[in-house]
């Protein structure tokens, strides 16, 4: 099961397409059980969390450029990394809680532990940018600054957003492994 679960976190930690799910089911657990596309829709609707909407991203940028002049400062990004982070790990956390209590009340708990597997590199991730994202600020601001005027418009913000969140998603993947050991440890 732990090898299993590195297997999927792995997968997930990289920007690779997930593999098909034609004869999956039976490498990850659900073969034989009919669940494999409960698997699939969960990662799916997990990966959806990765992928803001442009009217999404508007929203941020409206709410965040605090002096409305069309351009981010390293300030205005951190507020905006910020309340992504805070905003997701909100509802990826009760993602996780509702998994948790379903392999609590599971007889057979590999399943729903694989299902729990697939939330925590989100889960870290979030984490990440809703609480330590003063530490990352320089670095995710070079990102997207890439004529490196001390500003980013929102062309290189909504064109980049995907390069933080690869970024924090990086930064969250040893804490995921170090996670997943525990968790398939007991």
């Amino acid at each position: 099961l732990k090898q299993q679960a590195e297997a999927l976190v792995f997968h997930h930690s990289q920007a690779l397409p997930r593999p098909s799910p034609i004869g999956m089911g039976s490498v990850f657990g659900f073969g034989g059980t009919g669940r494999w596309d409960e698997f699939e829709n969960f990662v799916v609707d997990n990966d959806k969390m990765l992928e803001p909407s442009v009217e999404l991203l508007k929203k941020l940028w409206k709410t965040h450029d605090s002096n409305e002049d069309g351009d981010l400062d390293a300030k205005e990004l951190k507020c905006i990394i910020r309340e992504y982070g805070e905003d997701s790990l909100t509802t990826c956390s009760a993602r996780f809680k509702e998994v948790s209590e379903k392999i609590e009340k599971a007889k057979h708990k590999r399943d729903e532990v694989l299902l729990a597997v697939t939330l925590i590199p989100h889960v870290e991730m979030f984490k990440l940018m809703a609480h330590k994202c003063d530490e990352f600020e320089d670095e995710v601001f070079s990102l997207l600054d890439g004529d490196n005027d001390g500003k980013v418009d929102f062309r290189e913000f909504s064109a980049k957003f995907g390069l933080i969140l690869g970024f924090y998603k990086s930064k969250a993947s040893g804490v995921t492994l170090k996670m997943i050991s525990n968790l398939t440890d007991s």
